[in-house]
């Protein structure tokens, strides 16, 4: 991982917990989030620490510039991996996972926890709060982002990208997230 001061500064490489290599080629971290506080939640993608559970990380920033590591696992179904995460104007979180098989296709679940969960040691249990799969608009979705609209309501966007492979689609999707 690397840290950018700027957009156009150099980076610094940042230092990792020492498990972090032990994760699958091509299956590690892809949610990752920088917290206002400064901390860094990483949450491996394919990195199992028990059934249904996977590999996640809090990093605290020490006054020398490095971290301080201390592990969580993430709780989700077999098949749904962790490709985004958030954190919610209500200072919960929402994470989006995927699956993918030739039988049933792309599956997404967008999930949500609350931030009292997520403590070294701990496991995170989110909630499901929707499910998409054929016939709905759905790809490779591994992008999230929440934005606040007009009116205050809290908003999601789910991304994809094609990965250059004719298969697959670049979308755009956007819900509001309702009380």
């Amino acid at each position: 991982l690397w840290r950018y001061a700027t957009l156009d500064g150099t980076p610094a490489v940042l230092n990792l917990p020492d498990d972090f290599g032990r994760q699958p080629k091509n299956g590690g971290v892809e949610a990752l989030l920088v917290l206002r506080d400064g901390r860094i939640v990483a949450i491996s993608e394919e990195m199992m620490t028990g059934p249904g559970a996977r590999a996640g990380w809090i990093g605290a920033p020490t006054r020398d510039g490095q971290y301080h590591w201390s592990r969580f696992d993430y709780a989700s179904e077999p098949d749904f991996a962790p490709t985004a995460i958030r954190q919610l104007p209500d200072g919960s979180f929402v994470t989006l996972e995927r699956a993918f098989d030739m039988v049933r296709g792309v599956r997404c679940r967008v999930m949500r926890f609350d931030a009292g969960q997520l403590r070294p040691g701990r496991t995170v249990k989110p909630e499901e709060l929707a499910r998409l799969a054929s016939p709905y608009a759905v790809d490779n979705l591994e992008g999230l982002s929440v934005t606040r609209g007009g009116r205050g309501e809290t908003l999601l966007w789910l991304m994809s990208d094609d990965n250059f492979n004719p298969l697959q689609r670049n979308i755009l999707l956007l819900f509001e997230l309702m009380p």
